[in-house]
């Protein structure tokens, strides 16, 4: 019954608000935002790529070799330890004395869970050894004794499994909590009614952090064919039984309920910045490992 749809003449018919104007440039303003907070975490391969294309070789003198060791802490306490062969060079770049820096391998990092093969691999650069090395000209101290580049073929992959996992996280969150919570306060906004609800009953849930108590909110309404209707909505437990609570609903779709007064733009503002910056932690996170980590 809800789901009927109305032409205009029933609408006008009725006295209710129209449905809402079509918002074309607010639905390209989603749209356009989504592709953003996409596209920005999925171009971090093909920023590393461009970066490390523009190491240069050159020569780098060894000072000291060693072998560092890192442990690692498994739930399930199966810890292990791996082991990196680490050296400390001086950079010969042009224009320069000698620039410190150290490391030995990138951009990605070669790791063990043998000692013997980390240190076989440091017994190979004796302390006063010169070899070739990369570094970036730019920023000399950052070089590596092993550089093993990064293909254009590894930055298409990463753009593409980027695209597809950030995308498919801002899908299940952020689109769903901007239609399920800023579209709805919009709609409210527009052409929500108010009616009167009240506490009915307490009721005991269980979560993950134990169990809390909601109150039911019992409301009545009138749909735009004038046929009246009972919905139910969740409030804090330490409402009291009876307690008159201010309910809007939206007479196109009574279910499409909040507790409370017609919603302000004040509340549409917060509601969008609140979902905006959660889009952007979405975004930053991706980043986080598609522009440092792979």
């Amino acid at each position: 019954m809800l789901a009927r749809t109305t032409d205009i003449s029933e609408e006008a018919s009725t006295d209710w608000p129209l449905r809402p104007r079509s918002r074309p440039l607010l639905t390209l303003g989603e749209m356009v935002v989504l592709l953003i907070a996409l596209l920005i975490p999925a171009c971090g391969g093909l920023y590393r790529a461009d970066y490390y294309s523009r190491f240069v070789q050159g020569t780098c003198t060894i000072t000291s070799g060693d072998v560092t060791s890192v442990l690692h802490h498994v739930k399930n306490g199966s810890d292990y330890t791996t082991y990196a062969p680490s050296f400390f060079y001086i950079v010969s770049a042009p224009g320069t004395s000698g620039v410190d820096s150290s490391g030995y391998d990138g951009p990605d990092h070669t790791t063990f869970y043998d000692e013997t093969e980390a240190q076989d691999i440091v017994n190979q650069y004796a302390v006063g050894t010169t070899t070739t090395c990369s570094y970036n000209p730019a920023n000399p101290h950052e070089a590596f004794l092993i550089f093993q580049g990064y293909s254009q073929e590894r930055a298409w992959s990463v753009f593409w499994w980027s695209l597809f996992l950030t995308g498919l996280a801002q899908i299940m969150i952020t689109l769903l909590i901007w239609y399920l919570w800023v579209r709805k306060l919009m709609i409210l906004h527009e052409r929500g009614q108010l009616t009167r609800g009240h506490v009915i009953r307490h009721e005991t849930r269980q979560s993950k952090n134990g169990r809390y108590t909601v109150s039911i909110i019992e409301y009545t309404g009138i749909t735009i064919l004038k046929h009246p209707i009972r919905g139910e909505l969740t409030g804090p437990g330490y409402l009291s039984l009876d307690r008159p609570i201010p309910v809007c609903y939206d007479p196109y779709r009574p279910t499409r309920a909040r507790r409370g007064d017609r919603p302000t733009r004040l509340h549409i503002c917060g509601a969008i910045i609140a979902t905006l910056l959660l889009l952007v932690s979405i975004s930053a996170f991706a980043c986080l490992f598609t522009f440092l980590l792979v």
